[in-house]
C-alpha cells in the first residue's frame, strides 16, 4: 500500500497510537511537529518529519501545509491538537482541494471551541 497519512502535531502523545495503528495497517506516515524532540515524532514508523514552530500564524501555517499536501498527495490529514483542528476548520475550503479530512465549518467550530459561546448556545436551546 502506498497511501500516505499526514499527522499534525506528530510530537504529541496522542499521535503515538495513531502512528502505530496506521503503520500496522500498511500506511506511510508523515508528521508535522512543533519541536525537534517529541513523543510521537520520535517513532521509528515515521517516514518524513516536517517542523513548524508557530501554529498561531494561521495564514503562514496553512500555506506551509498546502505546499506539503500538494507535493505528497496525502490520503488523509489528522489533527492531534487544538491548533491543528482550528487550521483544518478555518481553511477547509483550501485544504480539501488537496486531501481529505472531516472538520466542521469554522463558524460552527468556534461555537464549540469557545466554552462561553458553547454555553450561550446551550442556554438558547
Amino acid at each position: 500500500m502506498d497511501d500516505k497519512i499526514l499527522i499534525l502535531n506528530g510530537d504529541s502523545t496522542q499521535a503515538i497510537p495513531l502512528i502505530n495503528s496506521f503503520h500496522k495497517s500498511g500506511y506511510i506516515i508523515d508528521v508535522v511537529c512543533h519541536s525537534k524532540y517529541g513523543y510521537g515524532s520520535s517513532s521509528k514508523y515515521i517516514k518524513n518529519k516536517y517542523n513548524w514552530k508557530n501554529t498561531q500564524k494561521h495564514d503562514e501555517y496553512c500555506t506551509f501545509l498546502v505546499s506539503i499536501i500538494k507535493n505528497k498527495q496525502y490520503l488523509i490529514v489528522i489533527p492531534c491538537d487544538d491548533d491543528a483542528a482550528t487550521i483544518l476548520s478555518k481553511y477547509k475550503d483550501i485544504l480539501l482541494c488537496y486531501t481529505q479530512y472531516v472538520a466542521p465549518d469554522y463558524n460552527i467550530y468556534t461555537k464549540g471551541y469557545d466554552k462561553h459561546l458553547l454555553m450561550a448556545l446551550c442556554q438558547e436551546k
